[in-house]
């Protein structure tokens, strides 16, 4: 049910289950006083109020100095298909603290007791809870071998992801290197992956000894240390609101690559739409939204001379521009 006490009542859950945190917004002069960043911690509860809904997920103001990122996936227990059919802007909602990153943004859920981790700094898992696990089950797994997982934190280095083993059931936490996101130019990890998303990973590594697994989102046979990195100079200064015409040449767990043609040119190159950027709802499989071969509309919306990477969009600006948190 959704929450509809007074505003700022904070309490906390898990370790500290039944503790009353402060009341970080109180009437002082008639005038409420803002939670401040620092007072943050996994676990808390607080009343926020919906300020955006996006297909991917919704911005809450709890009282803080910046609203708070709800995902879609930690909205309710089931699979939700269709956020807007939950939420609209001004509904009172009952929320907790479910990750605190370094960059002052945090992580909400509606699912009590649904957060990434322990930590009460740090998005939620990380290397404190990398030291609590076991990682013997994935000693012998290969490197070749796609698992799923679940994105439970997001940090400037990389991103913690949660993989369970399908035969085993067997759990734990593995980082995923900022370098091992993506096979294309990666210009802000936040627009890669979030907490909550389901990710595809291949374990690279395994330390029994500190209990750390090192993943990959990257895919191997695109990484040919041979292939020279193509010339995209040609879309350097593209208008982004423009569209052209491409052609998807293959999947990798991430995204497409789709094939454009250079401006005032016959010279083909591949970009990658990302698999946040195909279209503005949810992608569970890339294979459902797009065939190899199929003809595409695609914007430019990035372009690295130097590593010969080009980043795609098939969303429009206005969708895109919906994703964006509103600024206050």
């Amino acid at each position: 049910p959704l929450g509809r006490g007074p505003r700022g009542r904070v309490a906390s859950w898990g370790a500290g289950a039944g503790r009353l945190g402060h009341v970080a917004r109180a009437a002082r002069g008639g005038e409420a006083q803002s939670i401040t960043f620092e007072s943050l911690e996994v676990g808390q509860k607080h009343q926020g109020v919906v300020k955006s809904v996006t297909s991917f997920g919704a911005y809450v103001d709890i009282g803080c100095e910046a609203n708070g990122f709800l995902h879609v996936a930690r909205v309710a227990e089931e699979r939700v298909e269709n956020l807007r059919d939950h939420l609209t802007v001004g509904q009172e909602v009952e929320v907790w603290i479910e990750s605190v990153r370094t960059d002052r943004k945090f992580g909400l859920t509606m699912v009590q007791g649904k957060t990434g981790g322990r930590s009460p700094r740090r998005s939620g898992g990380g290397p404190r809870a990398s030291a609590e696990q076991d990682v013997s089950a994935f000693t012998e797994l290969s490197s070749d071998d796609w698992y799923k997982g679940v994105v439970a934190s997001v940090l400037h280095f990389g991103a913690f992801v949660r993989v369970t083993l399908p035969d085993s059931g067997a759990s734990a936490q593995g980082l995923v290197h900022i370098s091992e996101i993506s096979n294309g130019f990666l210009e802000n990890i936040d627009d890669e992956v979030k907490p909550g998303q389901e990710v595809n990973v291949r374990v690279m590594s395994v330390d029994v000894g500190t209990n750390k697994i090192a993943l990959s989102m990257k895919d191997p046979s695109f990484n040919e240390g041979s292939k020279e990195s193509a010339d995209v100079s040609a879309f350097e200064g593209f208008p982004v609101d423009e569209w052209i015409e491409g052609t998807v040449a293959r999947f990798a767990p991430f995204g497409a690559f789709v094939t454009v043609k250079a401006p005032d040119s016959e010279e083909e190159v591949d970009g990658l739409v990302h698999i946040t950027r195909i279209k503005d709802e949810y992608v569970e499989k890339i294979e459902d939204e797009l065939e190899v071969g199929q003809e595409v509309k695609v914007r430019v919306i990035s372009v690295d001379v130097e590593d010969g990477k080009l980043g795609l969009t098939m969303r429009s600006e206005s969708d895109e521009d919906q994703a964006e948190e509103p600024e206050e």
